[in-house]
């Protein structure tokens, strides 16, 4: 059985929510202690328990504990078994952090499902429902097709909105690659108000202050609803991902600032050279692990950390953490040290295929080499690729430019000196088609040292 304890990092909902679907996905049985104990009010919530019956629901589990304000919760799974699935939390708990407890497991159903949750679908502290659509479920259909089948919003404090949606059943997956710094080519968003707010124009107001402010297309919806309330969405495209905010309206501030608040999200965010921000990458957590890849993320909230720490309690370590970097891959810089035909080339060939090649050879026409291959190793690490360095790198002087470069992007940096008796690398030198003049060689031989940890490498091999 699966032991957690909800007092790390966030101490909040996150955890049992991904526990849930894990469990029921990998028929892990878990207890979980200490449920929510970084809440002002702990325990099991109504939106919690909604939350674990629904998980209940999709593999006949066994459950104790699940009462409200219960600290500790253990649940046993069964096998999934597909069908209709419903689930009513009763308040405006959010209907959307409900996937984060049942689509891990709908993903892995035999056949096609189908789900019907009640409850609060634009609240605080959870993702809105044109959020989810437009930049969360875009990259969940990598591991299954999604589709939202019916909505009905429902704001605070009575919530009664309803969301439907089909999970189906997919053999096909594909690695996340969301390290590269992203090229938004396009703007778009959505502003939805409670049809008693039609007369103050608040749908519109909000969208027409987004869509001068961004010049991009906002559309506006009124829509029926039990309690008062609006919210604005935005979200920048990108091939690979959408980047997104979303703004509920406030009491006290006026459609125009509430658009003016989202803008300045968006646009920080855009702003930045991590693609992945913050709300998004502990949603993309378990994704990582099951379809692997990589991200890196504009912030690593405590929910993502929590989200780290339950999914490599059921699923193993799998996810790497480099700083803003995740990735199931290899990550680093090696740095290859040695004379002329050492070997280093035919190294790197054969010993880090998967690594990506960089050498002042290979840039030869290029007039300043040295900052040309710190640039392009750089574009590499940023966007998570492992790097090898195959120059002669004889002297620390050398060396430290890339040991730099390495502990920016928080890559584990190593350096494998090819220590071949001088006598047979001239011998290879001069077997070349164009080998390198005497005084090169004799340039080199004077200013070789020995690599060593004193220097900031994390590991030195000697060959």
């Amino acid at each position: 059985m699966v032991e957690l304890s909800g007092d790390i990092h966030e101490g909040g909902g996150q955890i049992l929510r991904t526990a849930l679907a894990l469990s029921a996905r990998t028929g892990q049985a878990f207890r979980l202690v200490r449920i929510r104990a970084g809440r002002a009010r702990p325990g099991l919530q109504a939106q919690h328990l909604a939350a674990v019956r629904l998980a209940a629901q999709l593999c006949g589990a066994r459950v104790q504990g699940d009462s409200l304000h219960s600290g500790q919760l253990i649940f046993e799974p069964g096998p999934l078994r597909p069908g209709l699935f419903s689930a009513d939390i009763g308040t405006a708990g959010s209907m959307t952090l409900l996937l984060q407890a049942s689509f891990w497991a709908l993903a892995a159903m035999p056949e096609s499902c189908e789900v019907e949750v009640r409850g609060g679908s634009d609240v605080q502290w959870a993702p809105p429902l044109d959020y989810l659509e437009h930049v969360t479920l875009p990259l969940y259909r990598q591991l299954a097709p999604i589709q939202s089948l019916q909505t009905t919003r429902g704001f605070f404090p009575k919530g009664q909105g309803r969301w439907r949606f089909r999970v189906s059943p997919s053999g096909l997956s594909r690695p996340l690659e969301l390290a590269a710094p992203a090229r938004w080519d396009s703007i778009r968003g959505k502003a939805v108000a409670g049809r008693d707010l039609a007369e103050r124009r608040v749908a519109e107001r909000l969208a027409e202050r987004a869509s001068a402010m961004l010049q991009a297309e906002v559309q506006m919806e009124y829509v029926r609803s039990a309690s008062q309330g609006a919210v604005l969405t935005l979200w920048a495209e990108d091939p690979r991902l959408n980047c997104g905010v979303g703004v509920l309206g406030e009491k006290g501030k006026s459609s125009e600032q509430v658009a003016d608040h989202a803008v300045e999200l968006l646009r920080a965010k855009m702003a930045r050279k991590e693609p992945v921000e913050e709300y998004l990458a502990d949603q993309l957590i378990p994704l990582l692990a099951l379809v692997g890849g990589k991200l890196r993320c504009q912030e690593l909230s405590p929910h993502c950390l929590a989200n780290l720490e339950v999914v490599s309690a059921f699923l193993g370590p799998r996810i790497r953490n480099y700083g803003s970097l995740l990735t199931t891959r290899p990550y680093e810089l090696v740095v290859l040290v040695g004379l002329q035909g050492a070997g280093k080339s035919s190294y790197a060939r054969s010993q880090l295929p998967q690594h990506r090649l960089v050498s002042k050879d290979l840039i030869r026409n290029n007039s300043n080499r040295q900052r040309r291959q710190l640039k392009l190793i750089e574009e590499w690490l940023q966007a998570g690729e492992p790097v090898v360095v195959d120059n002669t790198n004889p002297h620390p002087e050398d060396r430290l430019p890339l040991i730099e470069l390495a502990r920016r992007w928080n890559a584990p940096v190593r350096a494998v000196f090819l220590d071949t008796p001088r006598e047979l690398c001239w011998e290879r030198n001069a077997a070349r088609e164009q080998p390198v003049p005497e005084v090169g060689l004799k340039v080199v031989h004077s200013r070789l040292q020995a690599p060593s940890l004193e220097e900031g490498f994390d590991e030195v091999i000697r060959l």
